[in-house]
Parts: C-alpha cells; sequence; structure tokens
C-alpha cells in the first residue's frame, strides 16, 4: 500500500514532463513556421518592390522631354518614397509641375530647363545639381541643400527657400521676385545681376556673396548679414535693411533712395558715390565708412555715428544729424545747406570742412558756423555758381 501512494507522485510527474516535451516541440515547429512564412513574405516583397522600382525606372528613362508625363512624375515620386536615390539624373527639359520629392536625393542631377513650377522639394538634397534656366516659380525649397548648385537664370518667383543652403551657389540673372529667403545661407553665392525685387532676406546670410548689378528693390533685408559682400551698383530703392551687418561690404554707386537702414551696421563699408536720398540712417553705425561724392538729400542720421568717416563731396543738404557723432570725419567740399545739427557730438573733432558750404545750417552747436568757415576753411554761399567759383580758385 505504501508503495502504491509513493509511486503515484512519480507516474505523474512522467506523464507532466512528456506533455512539457511535446508543447515544446509543437511550439518551436510553430515557430520555425511562421518564420519561414515571414520570410517567404520579406523575399517576395522584396521581390515586388525591385520589380516596381525596375519598372518605375523604366518610366523615368523612357519619358521625352519636353510634355508633361504623369506616369514619370508618379514613378518619380515613387522611387523618392521607398528612398532610391535620384542622385545624377539626367531630367533635362522635363515636365515635372507640381511634383512631390520631399526629402528626395537629387545630387548633381541634371535639371536644365526642367519646369518644377510648384514643386515640393522641401528637404531634398540639391547640392551639385544644374538648374541653369530651371523653372521653379513657386516650388517649396524650404530647409533644401543647394550648396554648388548651378542655379545661372533660374526662375525662383515667389519660391520658398527658407533656411535654404546655397552656399557657394551660381545665380547670375536669376529671378527671385518675391522670394521667401528667410534665414537663408547665401554665403559666398554669385548673385549677379539676379533680380531679387521684394524678395524677404530676413535674417539671411550672404556674407562674402557677389550681387554686382543686382536688383533688390523693396527687398526685406532686416538681420541680414552682408558682411563684405560685393554690392557695387546694386538698385536697393526702398529695401528694408535695418540692423543689417554691411560692415566692409562694397555699395560703390549703388541707389539706397528711401532706403531704411536704423540699427545697420556700416563700418568701413566702401559707399562712394552712393545714393541715400531720403534714406533712414537713424542709429546706424557708419564708422571709417568711405563716403566720398554720396548723395544723401534729406538722409535721416539722427544719432548715427559718423566717427573716422569720409564725407568729402559728399551732399547732405537738408539732412537730418541731430545727435550725430562726427569726431574723425573729413568733410572737404561737403554740401551742408540746410542740415540740422542739433545735439552733434564731437564736431570739434572733425578733421577738416575745407571749401565745405555750411550756409543756412539749422540748429547748429553755438559756435560751429563760426569755427566752420573761420579756421576750418569752410564757406557759406547761397548759390551753387559762386560755390562753385570758390572751389575753381
Amino acid at each position: 500500500m505504501s508503495q502504491l501512494v509513493e509511486g503515484h507522485p512519480r507516474g505523474t510527474r512522467k506523464r507532466r514532463s512528456s506533455g512539457r516535451s511535446r508543447w515544446s516541440i509543437a511550439a518551436f515547429a510553430i515557430l520555425f513556421l511562421a518564420l519561414v512564412a515571414v520570410t517567404t513574405f520579406y523575399l517576395a516583397t522584396r521581390d515586388r518592390r525591385e520589380q516596381a522600382h525596375a519598372e518605375a525606372w523604366k518610366i523615368v528613362q523612357s519619358a521625352g522631354a519636353g510634355a508633361t508625363n504623369p506616369d514619370r512624375i508618379r514613378a518619380l515620386e515613387a522611387l523618392n518614397r521607398d528612398g532610391v536615390s535620384l542622385a545624377g539624373l539626367d531630367l533635362r527639359s522635363a515636365v515635372l509641375t507640381k511634383v512631390n520629392l520631399v526629402n528626395g536625393d537629387l545630387r548633381k542631377a541634371d535639371l536644365r530647363d526642367a519646369d518644377l513650377g510648384h514643386a515640393d522639394l522641401r528637404g531634398a538634397n540639391l547640392a551639385g545639381a544644374d538648374l541653369r534656366k530651371t523653372l521653379l516659380a513657386n516650388a517649396n525649397l524650404s530647409d533644401a541643400e543647394l550648396s554648388q548648385a548651378n542655379l545661372q537664370e533660374v526662375i525662383l518667383r515667389n519660391a520658398n527657400l527658407e533656411r535654404a543652403r546655397l552656399t557657394n551657389v551660381l545665380l547670375q540673372r536669376a529671378d527671385l521676385r518675391g522670394a521667401y529667403l528667410r534665414g537663408s545661407f547665401l554665403d559666398n553665392a554669385n548673385l549677379q545681376a539676379a533680380d531679387m525685387s521684394r524678395a524677404s532676406l530676413v535674417g539671411a546670410d550672404l556674407r562674402g556673396a557677389d550681387l554686382e548689378g543686382a536688383t533688390l528693390t523693396e527687398a526685406h533685408l532686416r538681420q541680414a548679414v552682408l558682411r563684405g559682400a560685393n554690392l557695387r551698383s546694386v538698385k536697393l530703392q526702398g529695401a528694408n535693411l535695418q540692423n543689417a551687418d554691411l560692415g566692409d561690404a562694397v555699395l560703390e554707386s549703388s541707389d539706397l533712395f528711401d532706403a531704411e537702414l536704423q540699427g545697420a551696421d556700416l563700418t568701413g563699408a566702401d559707399l562712394r558715390g552712393v545714393v541715400l536720398r531720403n534714406a533712414n540712417l537713424e542709429r546706424a553705425n557708419l564708422s571709417s565708412a568711405n563716403l566720398q561724392s554720396a548723395a544723401l538729400e534729406r538722409a535721416y542720421l539722427r544719432e548715427s555715428i559718423l566717427e573716422g568717416a569720409n564725407l568729402n563731396d559728399v551732399d547732405l543738404s537738408n539732412a537730418a544729424l541731430d545727435g550725430v557723432n562726427l569726431s574723425g570725419a573729413t568733410l572737404e567740399r561737403a554740401n551742408l545747406r540746410g542740415v540740422r545739427l542739433r545735439d552733434a557730438k564731437n564736431w570739434e573733432g572733425i578733421k577738416t570742412l575745407t571749401l565745405a558750404n555750411v550756409h543756412g545750417v539749422v540748429d547748429a552747436p553755438f559756435g560751429f558756423v563760426r569755427w566752420a568757415t573761420g579756421s576750418m576753411g569752410a564757406v557759406s554761399v547761397a548759390t551753387d555758381e559762386e560755390w562753385e567759383a570758390l572751389k575753381a580758385r
């Protein structure tokens, strides 16, 4: 009796162990079958994807240029969605209106003369791409990488290039009218003769950029960095350059009529022959700037810094120089007729006023006119004829 009682648990344990073994084998078999099924599905999916990619490439490469081809657009979008690189692709003269290639890899792609109007290219990599004469009007290129790209004569009217990287790009004669380039990087870019009328370049980095002959009429350049940039003969009428950094920039013969330059840094800038009529330069820093022969009639320079500036032959007639710092400035033959000099600072530190015309100076500091026309060699005559005769002696 005791043996039967003692033997019963041992039999139960054997049956349980045998049951667990069968369950383990079954579980392993199920796992193995599932793994086979997943692998088969993966391989089949990969094969289908590769086949789909091959078909898409065939459509992309066989499509003709110069005509709208919805199949090519869909093929390109499908390839891009699957993360396929489109680098180096030849899409010359392709019509790709409204194509969606967000975050696409288009490095060194050939897109000359292509139509990418209204395209979505946010975050796309177009570094080194050839975009000469490409139509990108109203396209979205925000956060795109375009460094080293060739964009000569590209059409980017009203395009969105916010925070786009355009370092060292070629943009000669480009059409950027109304483009949105807030916070973009255009350092060392070549923008000669580009049209950027009414473009928004707020906070853009244009250090060392070449903008000679460009048009920036009524452009928004608040807080833009243009240090060392070439802005010779640029049209900046009505442009907003408030708090912009133009230190050491070359603006020779540029037109800034009615421009807003409040708080701008123009330290050491070359402003020879520049037109600044009616411009607002309140609190601007023009220390050591070269303004020889500049036109500043009716300009507003309240509390600006002209310390060490070259103002020889400048026309400041009827300008407002309230509270300006003139220490070390040179004003030979300067036209100061009708200038308002209320609270001018360090005027005794002016280096030279030889033949400057101080006729009709308004609110000048006590003793200024007598000092200027006495020991400093300035004159006070009403007419240009009289003044020219004096200068001709």
